[in-house]
């Protein structure tokens, strides 16, 4: 493992964070509010961040992120006859002798080579977990994550229920750990109805949606395994007055898969968005919405396990907007906390909207206190520092 220094003064040397998930094009930073609220938090602590990132340059960072955080966009790693001397040769560029204070890496390349920086400059590494390896199959990349994790002075996750299942599949026992929820920040997302801030869209007329009707969203990816096939078989036992809309992240394949799907359609009752949209706009779009349907194919541990770690449920929650949930035991939470409801079969999403519909107030309201007591970065983020502090000697202040 490597050694942590003794406190160093953080001011003088910049903190490099590695973002690279698999399809980094699809799972962009903005993404996923777990690192992106975290870079954020590195730089308002007084850090000068170096961002590394894979995905199609483009100007959203420019507000989400201050000014202290420099992005440096990434050649896309392609497969190829070279693949295992991939990893030493992207390694290498890495390797800067005594460059960075700390290094952050998330996903199995962003963590490999957050591992050659750390080794360059002798400092800490910090290990962001967002998936389990097993999700993603053998490749030139699974050894260098094994060998990274086992060097990491500290590892974080999405949710504490995730980290046990974690070490089943990497050599993390016993590592210190932290747990930073996936959830956005809503603190500049205009409340539906109120003159704060910028006002918010007029959704309905936007993305053409009736006049009246209960719009159920299914944000995200926009798949088998996130039951689209399942919630569309559904629709035709919704109440009348109930819609839904999905809303993809990436246009990549849509219109293939809209042709698949086009055989369960039923016209009006069915609405896409295509648009990318930043970060508050789809906040307020799920705030506007009556629920969010967060319902998945148990595809093995990373789902199974999935917890506060599911993007489009936690921002629900945050946004204060209810969720009909798949029936995981990693989700309990929803139906214990009344944030909306859990489903075991598809048979059960008609009455789940209905319930929703009827149950609208005081779920929003579960949501809402939720989000500010249980589920907020903020709320996490003093023991994230406190746990980083005891296991790197890095001290953050904010």
């Amino acid at each position: 493992m490597l050694a942590a220094p003794v406190a160093p003064t953080m001011s003088s040397k910049p903190i490099a964070f590695v973002f690279c998930p698999h399809t980094p094009n699809l799972a962009r930073l903005d993404t996923m509010p777990m690192a992106l609220n975290l870079v954020r938090k590195l730089a308002q602590a007084g850090q000068q961040v170096d961002l590394f990132l894979w995905e199609e340059p483009a100007d959203r960072y420019a507000s989400l992120l201050p000014a202290s955080v420099r992005v440096h966009y990434q050649r896309e790693i392609k497969p190829g006859p070279l693949d295992r001397l991939r990893p030493l040769w992207e390694g290498l560029r890495f390797a800067r002798p005594g460059r960075y204070a700390l290094a952050f890496g998330l996903g199995q390349i962003g963590v490999h080579l957050a591992h050659m920086a750390a080794k360059a400059s002798a400092c800490p590494l910090v290990y962001v977990n967002d998936e389990f390896p097993s999700c993603w199959g053998l490749s030139a990349w699974t050894r260098c994550e094994q060998q990274a994790a086992a060097q990491a002075a500290l590892v974080v996750v999405p949710d504490a229920a995730r980290f046990p299942p974690l070490c089943a599949e990497l050599p993390l026992a016993h590592k210190p750990w932290a747990a930073l929820p996936n959830t956005t920040d809503t603190s500049a997302t205009p409340e539906p109805g109120t003159t704060a801030g910028a006002s918010p869209p007029d959704w309905r007329q936007r993305l053409g949606l009736p006049a009246g009707a209960h719009v159920f969203l299914h944000a995200g990816s926009v798949a088998d395994w996130a039951q689209v096939p399942e919630i569309l078989c559904s629709l035709v036992h919704w109440p009348a007055d109930a819609v839904l809309l999905i809303h993809s992240r990436s246009k990549a394949g849509l219109a293939a898969y809209r042709r698949q799907m086009a055989h369960l359609d039923l016209p009006g009752r069915v609405f896409w968005s295509e648009e990318p949209l930043a970060e508050q706009e789809l906040n307020s779009l799920v705030a506007f919405c009556s629920g969010s349907l967060a319902l998945y194919r148990n595809m093995g541990p990373n789902i199974e396990y999935m917890g506060m770690s599911s993007g489009k449920l936690m921002r629900s929650i945050a946004c204060g907007t209810p969720v009909i949930a798949s029936d995981f035991a990693s989700l309990a939470f929803v139906r214990e906390n009344a944030l909306g409801v859990q489903v075991r079969h598809p048979a059960e999403i008609a009455a789940a909207v209905a319930q929703t519909i009827t149950m609208q107030a005081t779920y929003r309201r579960n949501c809402q206190a939720y989000h500010q007591t249980m589920s907020s970065f903020e709320s996490a983020w003093p023991a994230f520092c406190a746990q980083l502090r005891q296991s790197t000697g890095v001290a953050l202040s904010g």
